[in-house]
Formats: C-alpha cells, sequence, structure tokens
C-alpha cells in the first residue's frame, strides 16, 4: 500500500517531542559541519537561506543567523516555530506545512535536514522541486536524510524500494529510541535525484551520528550539499511519481 502524507500526525509528533528533541540532536557535528561548509560558500550580509523544517532553530538557523545570513525558517509544528523565534531573534519563522508552503523570493541556500522523512515520494518529489527552483543562480539546496542502504538488509525489506531503488517509501529508521516507517533514498539515488534537477553535487558526506541519549539507537546519516549551476532551469526530478508515470 502506497504511504500518504499525514500533516497532523506530523504536527503532533514535533509538537509532543519539542525542546526535547534540540537536547538530543541539536548536537549533530555531521550536521554542523554542513551549516559550516554552507556558510563558507554564502555572503554575510546579502545572502538569504531558507531553513526548511527549521525545528526549534538550533543548530541551523542559529548558525546561519551568527554568521550574518539572513534566515527564514518554517516548520508545521507552532511549538517548535515558537521556540525558533526565542532563539533566533535575528530570524524570521513561519508555521507552515512544508510541502504545500510556497517562497515568494529566490533563497541563496535552501537547507532540508530530514524534515521530510514523514512523508511519501510523491509529496518529496513535488517539495524539492518547488525548493530547487527557488534557488537564485549558484544557490546551494542541502539535503540531509538517514540513506535506505544502512535500513534495507533483506530480500523482504527490499520490496519497499521503487523499481529504480532510488527510494523506499516505509524504511525502519530509528527516530526517538524506536523504529518508525519513513521515506529514505538511497545512498546513490540521492544523489542521482538532486542531478537529475540539474544540480551539481559540491560536498557529500555519510558517516553515523549518535543522539544525545544512550537508549537511542546511533544512525546512518547522508548529507549533499548541490548547487544550481547559474540560471540554469531547473529540470522535472526523476523518477516520476508511480502516480504520474504513463
Amino acid at each position: 500500500m502506497a504511504k500518504t502524507y499525514e500533516p497532523d500526525a506530523a504536527i503532533e509528533l514535533y509538537d509532543e517531542v519539542n525542546i526535547d528533541y534540540e537536547h538530543v540532536y541539536g548536537n549533530n557535528q555531521l550536521k554542523i559541519r554542513c551549516i559550516d561548509k554552507i556558510i563558507s560558500m554564502l555572503r554575510p550580509g546579502s545572502s538569504q537561506a531558507l531553513d526548511v523544517g527549521c525545528g526549534t532553530g538550533v543548530p541551523i538557523a542559529q548558525m546561519l543567523a551568527r554568521a550574518g545570513l539572513k534566515v527564514v525558517g518554517i516548520d508545521i509544528s507552532p511549538k517548535m516555530v515558537s521556540l525558533a523565534a526565542e532563539r533566533v531573534k535575528e530570524g524570521s519563522f513561519i508555521v507552515a506545512d512544508l510541502a504545500h508552503w510556497e517562497p515568494d523570493t529566490p533563497f541563496d541556500a535552501v537547507l532540508v535536514m530530514f524534515c521530510h522523512l514523514q512523508m511519501n515520494y510523491a509529496t518529496v518529489h513535488a517539495m524539492f522541486y518547488k525548493y530547487a527552483c527557488a534557488l537564485s543562480p549558484n544557490g546551494l539546496l542541502a539535503v540531509g536524510q538517514c540513506p535506505a542502504d544502512y535500513y534495507i538488509q533483506t530480500k523482504a525489506e527490499a520490496a519497499a524500494y521503487d523499481e529504480t531503488r532510488t527510494y523506499a517509501e516505509r524504511c525502519n529508521i530509528p527516530f526517538w529510541g524506536k523504529p518508525s516507517q519513513d521515506f529514505a533514498m538511497s545512498l546513490v539515488g540521492q544523489r542521482r535525484f538532486l542531478e537529475s534537477m540539474g544540480l551539481e553535487i559540491v560536498d557529500e558526506v555519510v558517516d553515523v551520528f549518535r543522539p544525545n541519549n544512550p537508549t537511542f539507537d546511533p544512525e546512518y546519516q547522508q548529507y549533499i550539499i548541490a548547487r544550481r549551476p547559474g540560471e540554469r532551469p531547473i529540470s522535472t526530478p526523476q523518477p516520476l511519481p508511480k502516480e504520474e508515470q504513463s
């Protein structure tokens, strides 16, 4: 059965964990490295960055703002947005459904870190295309995810993949101390997906993150930074969702 996107469930989940999420996941050195890399490629004082699924604002929006970047953050959880506004007073934060919010200005960087894991592929496909189109010339799109390769081990589990082995809509990825049926792309699938839009990958790291809670399992994570070359038009991501295939 195809996975459906349920925004109300996401609101309930993140409103519940709110500040505890920051304590457990905030000091992620893999994510911090990725943010530092992005900052090094932008212009303090003039560059504008969008933090998609900003949560409490820590560490992404906070680091970007401290580096002198203009920051906009969006999150579906009202409690998360309230916390972000308290922590990053220089930023602008909006309560919005990430899948349906429409950018009205170009961004020099868009960061999408683990906020799409509760979605299905059709929603992810449309969302990433939308945010890639919002990139300014030479803008950066950064993605953080738990790659499916490390969570699909058996032949039976491999049935969750699509025909191209790009993504799996139901993958047993640990979240908040227990397995969660989440969306994930394969390592190669994530690269191909971004490149299919005409983006160029400029940085990638794959490593293990250990949450700040001894009862939580370590997580395999992949971080990619991709650049829009100049004003190159953004192509429709591949593969197409099954609903759109002829």
